[in-house]
């Protein structure tokens, strides 16, 4: 045995990468990190199309122990094996670049490995992790592993592996130098390549081969593209072709014997697919006939719809010398109707109108519920004779709570008057900022220099890291800042900071972006019809989005003192900007709010600028909603998209989570 030297380490470890930005950090960490052994990681990049490949870079200009690699696709199994031709070390280990290590694995093994006769082979337990990184307590998953587990007790190891694959995954290999080169590279299997290589390990050495599944020293992740949740039936097909290998391997079955299991195992698929053959055949002969029938009624209507169609175009062509005078007519009634249209998104951007809207809304709300004759009637009118009298929009609420989800409900909020909050008594905040052009930063970071410390800084952006990050780091030095796939506008990159950073996990949330609105001139217009036509353009709007939020520390306190006093208090922004426009594409919204769970009714802040409690955006992360949900082939829409779908969603999910939405006021200069 050779004593390892500063050239070569004592445990090399290896990274086949791919497409897992998002957990690749906590990976490479969780190696970096592991004390009293000296180790090389090894990082294969495997074409990824994510930012992986930076993040690797990144590592390696940071810890000389890192050592990147990047090649084309070739596959997991390629390039695990290109790590491990490129590994120095007398002991060999593979993390898979969505998994992670507990402290201490890698001089636990080191120690077993070397103790008493010595072990050339060894698996752990592990601990279950979801997308979140959170440890799964409850799955099907796991009463298998028990089953293993106990198997692997009632008659040893080699009977368990045979049965199932204890080892679960590559991540959890730990082997010697030697073995790796005695047994060679992993074979190229899509779905088993970590049982077969167990199974080949065992076979070699069973002596020197443990799982040690007492020591919980791996965190496997389990989410929605693991190769474990899918597979068949090639994954069957694999397993019986190793099984049968190493039963021949093991105990020397003639390979006659091994065929004909494979003839009996043919012959039992091939009956099963004729009889179900036989039975689609039988059931589908008798809706073809139906099918046919309802196809010659419905050729014998069409026929008939074309009749009628004939004369209405004949009776058109009579008509076509009137169309003249009906265009003009039609021009000159648009323009009316533009005119008109015009007049009452004045009027309903009138602070006269507001006010009568909510000095007539007890009324508005009784002759509704009068009208609908509802149950509840009677209970109300006595709450309205004690002069309880709902508000248009709580009532609102109400009623959509009662059928099982509740709708935001609104109202505008006034500020306690303090000048700042106890250091002791102020809320965990977490701000997020997205900066697309490069030129507001400054403004920006500004606005969240108000923000009395400490908060926890979020800042993603378009831009080369290299400008963006010195400018934070320079005035918020714990800031973390990175660079997202440019998709999905500013929701997209504040679903990223959400799922990578667990914002839920805060007691509130500042979202503020970089907002420009360098639209269609109708957008703006659209803007100004529905906010105010003191709007002069896009920053100006911004300003007014963000300066009610986070336009001087007194205003932030005074927000954060909101929050304290009212529990029900689940969201606030710029009080002129409260809208319920619907999005562009109602069916798709409408999916969105099934997904997340949340009422399908509109209210929502313009501008998508907001204070929200964090715990109110855990549906996006129980739904799984990542950034790769957003298309950036639609970056240039204005309306129609998920991110629009999204903004819209936001006072849903404060409703969700039991809160209502506050109107902030202008802050005064």
């Amino acid at each position: 045995m050779t004593t390892p030297t500063p050239s070569t380490p004592r445990v090399s470890v290896v990274i086949p990468s791919y497409n897992h930005e998002r957990y690749l950090q906590d990976t490479m960490d969780s190696v970096l990190s592991q004390q009293g052994v000296d180790l090389e990681l090894v990082i294969i990049d495997d074409g990824s199309r994510d930012g992986s490949w930076q993040l690797i870079q990144e590592a390696a200009s940071r810890d000389s122990r890192v050592r990147p690699y990047a090649q084309a696709n070739q596959g997991a199994h390629a390039a695990i094996n290109a790590g491990l031709r490129a590994c120095r070390g007398e002991f060999l280990a593979i993390l898979n670049s969505d998994d992670r290590y507990q402290p201490g694995r890698l001089a636990t093994l080191v120690a077993l490995a070397q103790a008493g006769p010595g072990l050339d082979f060894i698996a752990t337990g592990l601990r279950l992790i979801n997308d979140a990184s959170q440890p799964v307590i409850q799955a099907p998953w796991l009463d298998e592993y028990q089953r293993m587990r106990d198997t692997a007790r009632e008659q040893g190891l080699w009977a368990a592996l045979l049965e199932r694959n204890f080892t679960v995954s590559t991540s959890n290999f730990f082997m010697r130098r030697s073995l790796y080169e005695a047994l060679g590279p992993i074979r190229p299997l899509r779905y088993n390549m970590d049982w077969d290589y167990a199974l080949r390990a065992y076979l070699q050495a069973p002596e020197r081969f443990a799982w040690r599944d007492d020591l919980v020293l791996l965190d496997y992740r389990l989410h929605g593209s693991n190769t474990i949740l899918g597979g068949l039936p090639v994954s069957a097909i694999e397993a019986n072709h190793l099984l049968y290998r190493s039963l021949k391997q093991r105990y020397g079955v003639p390979g006659s014997a091994l065929a004909s299991l494979r003839r009996h195992y043919r012959l039992i698929r091939l009956q099963q697919v004729s009889k179900v053959a036989q039975e689609r055949d039988t059931r589908w002969e008798a809706e073809l006939q139906k099918a046919h029938a309802g196809w010659a009624a419905t050729r014998d209507e069409n026929d008939q719809v074309h009749a009628r169609l004939g004369d209405t175009l004949t009776e058109l062509g009579v008509a076509r010398t009137g169309w003249g005078e009906a265009r003009k007519d039609l021009g000159e009634t648009r323009q009316e109707l533009g005119l008109v249209r015009h007049e009452l998104a004045q009027v309903l951007a009138s602070r006269s109108y507001r006010i009568g809207r909510k000095v007539t809304a007890p009324v508005r709300w009784l002759k509704a519920r009068l009208r609908k004759d509802e149950p509840a009637v009677a209970s109300s009118l006595a709450s309205s004779a004690s002069g309880a009298v709902p508000s248009e929009a709580l009532v609102q609420g109400a009623a959509a709570a009662a059928a099982g989800h509740p709708a935001p409900a609104y109202q505008p909020l006034a500020l306690p008057d303090v000048v700042d909050m106890p250091a002791a008594e102020r809320p965990r905040v977490a701000a997020h900022l997205h900066v697309h052009h490069l030129d507001l930063l400054d403004e920006l970071l500004d606005a969240v220099g108000n923000l009395p410390t400490p908060f926890d800084l979020f800042v993603t952006t378009t831009n080369s890291l290299d400008t963006v990050q010195p400018q934070v780091l320079a005035r918020f030095p714990g800031a973390q800042v990175w660079q997202p796939a440019n998709q999905g506008k500013d929701v997209g990159p504040f679903v990223d900071a959400l799922n990578r950073h667990r914002l839920d996990q805060y007691d509130l949330v500042l979202k503020l972006h970089g907002k420009k609105s360098q639209n269609h001139p109708n957008y703006l217009a659209a803007v100004r019809g529905l906010f105010g036509k003191d709007i002069r353009d896009g920053d100006d709007w911004r300003r007014k989005l963000i300066a009610p939020l986070a336009g001087s520390p007194r205003r932030v306190a005074q927000i954060y003192q909101a929050f304290a006093n009212d529990a029900q208090l689940g969201m606030a922004g710029a009080a002129r900007f409260i809208c319920k426009a619907p999005d562009a594409d109602p069916d798709a919204y409408a999916a969105l709010c099934e997904r997340l769970g949340v009422s399908d009714q509109i209210l929502f802040f313009g501008g998508t600028m907001f204070w929200i409690r964090g715990a109110a955006l855990a549906p996006f992360l129980g739904a799984g909603l990542t950034l790769d949900d957003f298309d950036d082939r639609h970056a240039a829409s204005v309306e129609g998209t998920l991110e629009h779908g999204c903004e819209r969603v936001f006072g849903a999910l404060a409703a969700k989570a039991g809160g209502r939405l506050g109107g902030l006021d202008d802050l005064q200069a």
